[in-house]
């Protein structure tokens, strides 16, 4: 499966708005295998704190609060101008990147635009 950056983002944003355990069902971005992966993602990279709740192959993530990590890429991600440039140049361009480089990106693109 690969990774969705925009769900990615929606989870965060989900998160940050209520920052009590969500039950998947009431998520609509995604099916249950999806956002469980993507929330399992998010937890490995420190954006999120989750709990495994998975059984004999099926996949149970349930997302509890974003953690500082998280909190400061869904600051540089809710930046919609720098969000969608560097999306859009990542895309059209072809480009796969890690995820610490988005990151970066989106940074360097909000520095330029506040004049740094």
């Amino acid at each position: 499966m690969k990774r969705d950056l925009e769900l990615i983002k929606k989870i965060l944003l989900e998160l940050e708005k209520d920052q009590s355990p969500f039950d998947w069902k009431s998520f609509e971005y995604a099916d249950k295998i999806s956002y469980c992966y993507h929330i399992k993602l998010l937890w490995q990279a420190d954006l999120i704190e989750a709990i495994d709740m998975s059984s004999k192959g099926n996949p149970d993530w349930a997302p509890i609060c974003l953690t500082w990590q998280g909190h400061e890429f869904l600051e540089a991600a809710k930046n919609d101008k720098a969000w969608d440039k560097v999306k859009s140049t990542t895309i059209s361009e072809g480009v796969s990147m890690p995820f610490s480089v988005l990151k970066e990106l989106l940074l360097i693109t909000i520095k330029t635009e506040l004049g740094f």
